[in-house]
């Protein structure tokens, strides 16, 4: 196990770099740059002015010159500087990066609750009037996106219950209660799609190992049925929903970019967005590699916590 962990962590290494290439091309496919949009509502300007806020910005060297300076300064743990507003990349990421965290938490949570206990009951209760009630709300749940949920619960809210997303964000140590108000709603809908999911998952895993030979031996034994369900099914069932759930943790940190967006939420999806906006190469790279390293060490643990559920498997 720790030569398999080990192994996983050095291609962390490989990975990453071939990331950071790809993001760095990307964002100068992009039509336009930041000297463009810095100097976009400038009333007039020249081209010295255009080649000098360049030189400035250091965007008159060759690509591959940028890429092997900013890697290196990522290699010492210095993402390098905003080229929309000067500021420190790692260190206004960092700042975001609570309220992005705090939303996944808060998401997840809520969409496990509903999709194990939905998929449990689902699965024991198959092809009853809930089982078909409860399939209805995952098909729901799969098919209605997340911003035309969200516009309508502000729409219809604003118009007949007086809500509307708090305009300033408010941290949970400065006002617990003002912080839950804030968040429980976009959590909520983001994990009405989650869940839909990891319900559908839940299900057919549970189906599966309901029908297996020593489901039938334990309910032949006069166990209980909450016995068989919860000693002898839930954890080989729940296996693949684990790997789902990775996958779902690694997108609530990096999907969360409309939620925060719509309801105001000062994240590093609302921070992506203005850089892209902006055309800030260095900010968008710093967030991409950020993330790209947690979604790499997510499944990583994701696989430790397989191995820890089903003592046969070997690495």
């Amino acid at each position: 196990m720790q030569q398999y962990i080990a192994r996983r962590a050095l291609l962390i290494i490989p990975t990453m770099l071939l990331v950071s290439i790809f993001v760095f091309g990307m964002v100068r496919v992009l039509p336009g740059d930041v000297v463009l949009a810095q100097l976009f509502d400038a009333p007039q300007f020249r081209p010295e002015d255009e080649a000098r806020l360049r030189e400035e910005l250091g965007l008159n060297t060759p690509a591959p010159v940028q890429y092997v300076e900013w890697i290196g300064g990522v290699v010492r743990g210095d993402l390098g500087d905003s080229l929309w507003t000067g500021r420190d990349v790692a260190s206004e990421i960092w700042k975001r990066m609570p309220v992005t965290f705090e939303l996944a938490i808060m998401t997840f949570m809520i969409s496990q609750i509903i999709a194990l206990t939905v998929g449990v009951i689902s699965a024991i209760r198959q092809d009853s009037a809930i089982d078909y009630i409860l399939r209805v709300f995952a098909i729901g749940g799969l098919s209605i996106p997340f911003f035309w949920i969200a516009t309508l619960v502000i729409v219809l809210g604003a118009r007949y219950f007086g809500y509307l997303p708090p305009l300033v964000y408010q941290s949970f140590v400065d006002d617990p209660l003002g912080n839950l108000q804030q968040f429980i709603v976009p959590a909520a809908i983001l994990a009405f799609g989650g869940s839909a999911t990891t319900m559908r998952m839940m299900r057919s895993s549970m189906l599966e190992i309901l029908r297996q030979d020593y489901i039938r031996t334990a309910w032949s034994k006069g166990l209980r049925e909450r016995q068989v369900i919860y000693r002898h099914t839930l954890r080989n069932a729940f296996l693949p929903v684990v790997t789902l759930q990775g996958a779902q943790i690694s997108f609530l940190l990096t999907g969360s970019l409309i939620a925060e967006i719509i309801f105001n939420l000062p994240g590093t999806g609302r921070l992506a967005y203005d850089a892209v906006i902006n055309r800030d190469y260095t900010m968008i790279q710093g967030i991409v590699l950020v993330f790209g390293t947690l979604f790499v060490v997510i499944n990583l643990v994701v696989d430790l916590i397989y191995a820890w559920l089903d003592p046969r498997i070997r690495y």
